[in-house]
């Protein structure tokens, strides 16, 4: 055995060992809209893939599906054109797509070419610089199909209608050589700041970038010059045309290509860079003026050039950074059910492309670091800017994720109702209804006070509480007082209030356990601040919590409204009871999970509608909200698989929408597509995110050093030390009694990929090889069944119907269950049904030994206890791909590196 040979297999063992292994052998369909480059409310780019469409033949949209983005791509092997990217050529076959939380992938063939074409948007929780930035990765791995080589050269473009939503503007563009990279800029001719029209911005820059290699040139100029230029054989010309003209008008394009020659496989992916780019970007209300604020990166960065470069260069480390990431995301989902993991895979991208992270300047001028405001748009309802329920919903993925991305969202709601600016004594809806001007909401709707003040309470305690973080209930805590005050005389009795939803009636339970969530809250704030009046509100909020349960229950579940048994709702406002440790009576608990289970058999196919007076609307937000307030699996799957089933329903055209019919699945007006709310999916990973000892300076809360995390990380790197210690200890015992270890073949041709399954290789960011996009195949499908025989948001309808009473005018799943990690080896809070820990590992393939997986099995339950101990937020350790890798996770591969392959 060859000493590389046994540094591969230690280090598989090691990370069999000290992480969680995400591993399916069945999935859903591909989602039928799929992300493509999704970093602001700007960059927002997304392609319609339902039943396995080739991205080759389909246009990429904007969130909206109602504007096409000029996005292409083509890849020429042995002489013969195909289009991998946009339309309008002959499309390269789609083999396979997978969504993870940071990238899209797809596998296609072109001839005797496969490849992997992967969009990366970073999602970086820890460096709000990287964070800012407003660009994607588009990178392509490729290897020949029949081991041979073939001539290949692969080419992109972009076009105008990324930089307007009208293409009679005239744009103009430019071609920059920085030594390190080349990057297309291209903006309209009159831009018009801070304006948006159809939801795009009229005053953005579009980039597309490649770093400079040798067998890279460019050209721009119009689409059918460039690509005639391209399908014709020849090399771009590394010229530019200054024609500036309208988008329409002979269409210009921004194009790249590569000339790779004669390969078998790439050595290194080929990677582009696109972004779009606005300075300023929100005008916000500040005392009695308005300034104008910019992205967080510009304090880093002089100019575009160097951070595009930065940018382009720290690509492996961007990438094995989302691998991470994207590995602990599906474990953790994974270890509620494999249903749920996909829909943290398809909604991330969905919160963190609707926010702008923003500074300020200081009074000399220069840029202030330490005056951070987040800034979100309510994508997908409309253009209001910080929505209060939709960042309720929201916060769940950003409590997950990193805990202090919620104090600089909740601070300018804060900071402007504490002015003089703010005359109502109830919490404002929102910042503004016209992103991204954030200049204020004085508008007086007393009806929303009860939803409004609540919604805030919870959320500034739930920021403190999982942050540390008590700046923000130390420096606003008049304010919250005000709002807990008017809880208190009316959240039991929310006569003549009204919901987020827009229910209205008397006595509301779902809204009335909302308020009565704030006042606790308010009690932990005042504790926190040590204020005299913390047994006050406290005593108060419990006396309502028993009040409400004496009177909201109706037989054994809880009725929309008190008494009133013709009609139930989600109760999904108990999430926050749990979130904030609001004490609830463990049977009430049960006995919605007991009623919710007797009312599945008659659902609509798409789950309950949110409420039965609503005309069969089901909310996703509020469905997953209600799955985090279950105390068994069983419950909690069904509201799961409820959502799943609408994520993944291929008849839809829109991104994942937050509301649509229960019975059909159709859209309706103002339905939340792609919009931030569906960070609510991560409401069960929320709930076990540790709290934390409050201070009331605060830890940093600027993406800066942690010193907590520091020392964390350092007992992580000397717990993983002496776990990697024992775990050589313990192979080296068991190798003595061996005599070889059997491995797969060496030299076999990697990413080869099956056509005959619907699977998921395991997810391991650890490992050299990406994960393997799983397959699309209508007739392996059929095999295996035979076989097993507007305006604005949500508030503003909630609004509409409230004025009206004011002025009395007014992805299919596949058959079977999937097997996957047992939710009872999960953390997860509520109630187990079957206890102790399950680990699924799945079957390897030939070439490893069955006496490899027994020595693996042993090794994982011996260091169980070991691992267990672990800081539950400690990420896996990460790994370098070794020098001259690509990325796929083809069985291949893997066993061309000498790895032993886990998964079929």
């Amino acid at each position: 055995m060859g000493s590389s040979t046994v540094s591969l297999l230690f280090f598989f063992l090691c990370f069999i060992i000290t992480t969680r292994v995400y591993g399916q052998s069945e999935s859903s369909l591909p989602a039928p809209v799929i992300p493509l480059a999704n970093k602001s409310p700007y960059l927002n780019a997304w392609v319609a893939a339902a039943n396995g469409s080739s991205p080759g033949a389909i246009s990429p949209t904007f969130w909206t599906t109602q504007r096409q983005l000029g996005w292409a791509g083509f890849v020429r092997v042995d002489g013969q054109t195909f289009q991998w990217l946009g339309k309008g050529g002959t499309a390269a076959k789609a083999l396979a797509s997978y969504v993870t939380p940071t990238r899209s992938i797809f596998t296609m063939a072109a001839g005797s070419l496969e490849f992997n074409i992967t969009f990366l948007s970073p999602i970086e929780p820890e460096d709000w610089n990287k964070q800012s930035f407003p660009f994607s990765y588009l990178y392509i791995d490729a290897k020949s199909s029949d081991s041979m080589p073939h001539t290949v050269q692969f080419y992109s473009d972009i076009s105008g209608e990324w930089a307007s939503s009208d293409n009679n503007n005239v744009v103009q563009w430019n071609t920059t050589d920085t030594g390190s990279s080349v990057f297309h800029q291209m903006q309209r001719t009159s831009m018009q700041s801070m304006v948006e029209t159809k939801e795009m911005a009229e005053d953005g820059t579009v980039y597309y970038s490649m770093a400079k290699r040798s067998d890279m040139t460019w050209q721009t100029g119009t689409d059918t010059s460039l690509r005639g230029l391209f399908t014709g054989g020849l090399l771009l010309q590394n010229i530019q045309d200054t024609n500036f003209r309208s988008i329409s008008t002979n269409r210009s394009v921004l194009a790249f290509a590569v000339d790779l020659g004669n390969i078998t496989q790439t050595s290194t992916p080929l990677v582009w860079a696109i972004g779009v780019v606005r300075d300023p970007l929100v005008r916000y209300v500040k005392g009695t003026g308005v300034e104008v604020r910019s992205s967080y990166f510009r304090a880093k960065y002089d100019s575009i050039n160097a951070a595009l470069d930065d940018f382009l260069a720290d690509f492996d480390n961007a990438k094995t950074r989302a691998l991470t990431l994207d590995n602990k995301i599906m474990s953790d989902g994974a270890a509620v059910s494999t249903q749920y993991a996909d829909l943290l895979a398809i909604s991330l991208r969905q919160t963190m492309a609707s926010i702008d992270i923003t500074i300020g300047r200081d009074d000399n001028g220069k840029w202030n670091t330490s005056d951070v405001k987040i800034f979100m748009k309510d994508i997908g309802t409309g253009r209001r800017v910080n929505a209060v329920e939709t960042l309720y919903a929201s916060f769940p993925a950003l409590l997950y994720l990193n805990s202090s991305f919620a104090g600089p969202l909740l601070e300018p709601l804060l900071e402007y109702q504490a002015s003089s600016q703010y005359r109502n004594s109830y919490a404002a809806a929102d910042l503004g209804s016209s992103y991204p001007d954030a200049l204020g909401n004085n508008t007086d709707i007393p009806e929303f006070g009860v939803e409004n003040c609540g919604d805030m309470l919870i959320m500034t305690y739930a920021h403190a509480q999982k942050s540390g973080d008590g700046s923000l209930v130390a420096r606003y805590y008049d304010l919250l007082k005000k709002w807990a005050d008017l809880l208190v005389t009316n959240a039991l009795h929310t006569n003549g209030y009204t919901s987020a939803d827009g229910q209205v009636g008397p006595d509301l339970s779902n809204l009335a356990i909302k308020g009565i969530a704030g006042i606790f809250a308010m009690s932990k704030i005042s504790e926190t601040v040590k204020k005299s009046d913390t047994v006050i509100y406290r005593n108060k909020a419990t006396q309502l919590e028993t009040d409400w349960e004496g009177i909201a229950y109706s037989s054994n579940y809880i009725t929309t409204n008190y008494g009133v048994t013709s009609s139930w709702s989600l109760i999904y406002n108990l999430y926050a009871a749990r979130l904030i440790n609001l004490p609830v009576s463990d049977q009430l608990y049960k006995n919605q999970d007991a009623f919710y289970a007797s009312q599945a058999s008659t659902a609509p196919r798409f789950g309950f509608a949110y409420d039965t007076n609503d005309n069969g609307r089901a909310k996703s937000q509020w469905t997953i909200f209600t799955a985090g307030t279950t105390t068994n699996s069983t419950t909690r799957d069904l509201l799961v698989s409820m959502v799943h089933e609408r994520a993944f329903y291929n008849a839809s055209g829109n991104p994942f929408p937050t509301t649509y019919d229960s019975v059909t699945g159709r859209s309706i007006p103002l339905n939340g597509r792609a919009s931030p709310a569906q960070g609510a999916m991560f409401s069960l990973l929320a709930l076990n995110t540790p709290n934390k000892a409050i201070t009331l300076a605060g830890p940093s809360s600027k993406g800066g050093p942690n010193v907590p995390a520091i020392v964390g990380a350092i007992i992580g790197v000397v717990v993983l030390i002496a776990i990697i210690g024992l775990a050589y200890f313990l192979w080296k015992r068991r190798q003595r009694r061996r005599s070889k270890w059997d491995y797969s073949e060496k030299g076999a041709a990697p990413f080869s990929i099956s056509r005959k399954r619907t699977s998921v290789g395991v997810l391991d960011d650890n490992q050299p090889i990406e994960v393997t996009p799983y397959i699309v195949d209508a007739e392996a499908a059929a095999i295996a069944a035979r076989q097993s025989s507007g305006t604005d948001s949500l508030y503003q309808n909630g609004y509409s119907k409230a004025r009206e009473a004011q002025n009395g005018s007014k992805t299919y799943l596949l058959p079977g269950q999937r097997p996957g990690l047992s939710a009872a080896g999960s953390s997860y809070s509520g109630t187990s049904e079957g206890g102790g820990s399950s680990y699924y590992v799945p079957s390897t393939t030939s070439g490893v030994s069955s006496e490899l997986r027994v020595e693996v099995e042993e090794l994982r339950r011996e260091m169980a206890e070991i691992r267990a101990q672990r800081l539950q937020d400690e990420p896996p350790p990460l790994y370098q791909d070794p020098p001259g890798s690509i990325t796929s996770s083809s069985t291949q591969m893997r066993e061309a590196a000498g790895v032993p392959v886990v998964g079929n």
